[in-house]
């Protein structure tokens, strides 16, 4: 793990509605500039924002299973309404650890990408105006999500020494998991209280989203 680059983008306030749209165009623009393999490009539009645009690595089963983690989040995020969380987007090499009396897969995890958001009550907003202030702090999640767009390219750009030698043909050469955080000083993380820890210095992976 000494070799593991740690990104963490800039906080997004975020209603819990526009998670699967930010997130989406997140993990995707990531994936995609992470797909050392052949890739099949296609460009996505936001469904809640204007002229907001991503591409996709047009790799079914890499799409399938950013969707799938998604939904994961968002179901979350519903079922935990007001909780401040964090996403992590981890790439890893997987290598065979052999003892005396055991071989079990190891995960050497050489790229993380942090996602933090803060959830924004909806049911909060002013009485007058309403509809003015929804569409000032929508357009403010906007320029937040544009600004992690140019962290990561900025990133993907600059840093490559960390990335390990590409050794498959696959479209997304390294496999990749997705991990909800609470961003609680207790850390009781739907998975682990000490996930982090145990991402960062333990051999047994940590519980992952599907």
């Amino acid at each position: 793990m000494s070799n593991c680059e740690i990104i963490k983008l800039n906080n997004l306030d975020i209603e819990p509605y526009q998670v699967t749209d930010v997130l989406r165009c997140l993990l995707h623009t990531i994936t995609f500039n992470r797909a050392l393999g052949a890739v099949n490009p296609r460009d996505i539009d936001s469904e809640l924002f204007t002229d907001l645009t991503w591409v996709t690595c047009g790799d079914k089963e890499v799409d399938a299973s950013v969707e799938s983690n998604v939904a994961t989040v968002q179901s979350w995020v519903d079922k935990n309404p007001g909780r401040q969380f964090q996403v992590r987007l981890g790439f890893f090499e997987k290598r065979q650890q052999q003892g005396w009396w055991f071989n079990k897969e190891q995960r050497l995890f050489w790229e993380q990408w942090i996602i933090p958001f803060s959830l924004q009550d909806s049911l909060q907003e002013p009485a007058v105006e309403s509809e003015i202030y929804r569409t000032k702090r929508k357009q403010a999640l906007q320029q937040q999500i544009k600004s992690c767009l140019v962290q990561i390219i900025t990133v993907v750009n600059e840093k490559r020494d960390h990335i390990p030698p590409v050794v498959s043909g696959n479209a997304l050469t390294f496999p990749f998991e997705v991990t909800i955080e609470e961003s609680t000083s207790e850390s009781s993380s739907i998975f682990a209280a000490d996930l982090i820890k145990r991402m960062l210095s333990s051999t047994q992976p940590p519980s992952v989203l599907h």
